[in-house]
């Protein structure tokens, strides 16, 4: 135990190794970890401090530029791009799915755009109080949260901060709403929505109809007005065409989704498996010596794969201003086995291995990754999962239209 004490003069009071200090400049300490911390913690913990809180808060995932990746300005641009034209056109899609009552009219974007034209006035108001909301609501919720945090125990104030930030989203949405419906009642008449798209049938002449009298032969009833029968769209015809499929069919599309996603399931187990293999490979390395491509085959072997040295390649990345990366690639066109794994590197000699090192993770001798496959794999398993469970319902569960 004394093995894991501080040394003079942190031993008063009694500190246990590794003890992280957070220091502000004026040499107080802020916040302490003892028995360490993660970069993640770190980082959320510094954030908090710096708005004014005392530190306590869940982990955040670090900037792209702690990992030796710049990020793009063109990639960032353009997120920023959509991220203000989805805030821009949220309040009217919102608007367009409740009153027509469907969760799809809101992804018609040029209806969309059409009705913010229509009400480009009074829609600059609407969207600028959002954007008040929202930015109201998270610096309230942010002072709450740092408020009870620094001046109420713990076990009280994480519990209330977080009802408060619920608190306060769920009365934003309620104002949203009713701001919306204001909106709407101000320029329902120019959007449109509900007007008739055709004039009403003829009514019926009614007047000269009576009932029979006594012991008289029974007469027609009285004629009704034609009701209109709307014709569906293409998603309505896509809907009404999946209902009328026969139950064999069903069971078919079902079995067979089934049988991908099955073996979509299988092939992610073995991308798990692999990767574990190739992390404890490399943790290995760091110690001892290891015949990497040895100890894949075996496991490969294991799970029923067989797979020859030619077929994996070994790959050591060490880039200048970025740790050492290791990259596994394996190409068994045999036993139908592509797969990559990507890990970091305890140091730049690896620790031999058999591994080959570059400078450019981008060098045309390190083999591609397989993407493609990479994409069918996950499109298998949740894909393949989702109609089974679709089609395997409609045939045992619903009923089916007469």
């Amino acid at each position: 135990a004394d093995d894991l004490v501080m040394p003079e003069p942190f031993k008063n009071p009694k500190q246990v190794v590794p003890t992280i200090w957070v220091i502000d400049p004026q040499g107080k300490v802020r916040k302490e970890f003892e028995g360490g911390a993660s970069d993640q913690m770190l980082y959320a913990a510094l954030l908090d401090l710096r708005r004014g809180g005392n530190g306590d808060v869940e982990p955040e995932a670090l900037p792209l530029s702690c990992y030796g990746v710049e990020d793009s300005g063109i990639e960032m641009g353009l997120c920023y791009l959509l991220l203000i034209a989805g805030v821009l056109y949220y309040p009217m899609a919102l608007l367009m799915s409740t009153i027509l009552t469907s969760c799809t009219v809101g992804f018609q974007y040029p209806a969309g755009f059409e009705a913010i034209a229509k009400t480009s006035r009074d829609y600059v108001f609407v969207v600028l109080f959002l954007g008040a909301l929202l930015l109201a609501g998270e610096v309230l919720a942010t002072g709450i949260s740092i408020v009870a945090r620094n001046h109420i125990p713990w076990v009280i104030a994480w519990p209330l901060a977080g009802f408060t930030r619920w608190w306060i989203s769920c009365y934003g949405a309620l104002v949203m709403c009713y701001a919306l419906g204001r909106f709407y009642v101000r320029n329902g008449a120019a959007l449109g929505w509900l007007a008739p798209s055709q004039e009403a049938p003829a009514s019926p002449d009614s007047m000269n109809w009576k009932p029979p009298g006594a012991g008289a032969p029974p007469v027609p009833p009285m004629p009704e007005a034609p009701r209109y029968v709307p014709e569906p769209g293409p998603l309505g015809k896509a809907w009404d065409a999946f209902r009328k499929l026969p139950k064999a069919v069903d069971i078919g599309v079902a079995v067979v989704s089934l049988v991908l996603a099955v073996q979509g399931v299988r092939a992610e187990m073995a991308q798990w498996s692999f990767d574990a293999d190739v992390g404890r490979c490399v943790g290995d390395l760091n110690r001892m010596h290891v015949d990497v491509k040895a100890r894949l085959i075996e496991g490969f072997a294991k799970r029923g794969y067989l797979v020859s040295q030619d077929e994996i390649q070994l790959v050591g990345i060490d880039p200048d201003n970025s740790p050492p990366v290791a990259i596994v690639n394996v190409k068994s066109p045999g036993s139908g086995v592509y797969l990559r794994c990507s890990v970091f590197f305890g140091h730049a000699s690896g620790g031999g291995g058999g591994f080959e090192w570059f400078q450019d993770a981008k060098d045309p001798r390190i083999w591609p990754a397989p993407k493609t496959r990479e994409s069918f794999r996950m499109i298998f398993a949740v894909g393949g999962a989702f109609l089974a469970l679709a089609f395997g319902l409609k045939a045992f569960y619903f009923e089916r239209p007469t």
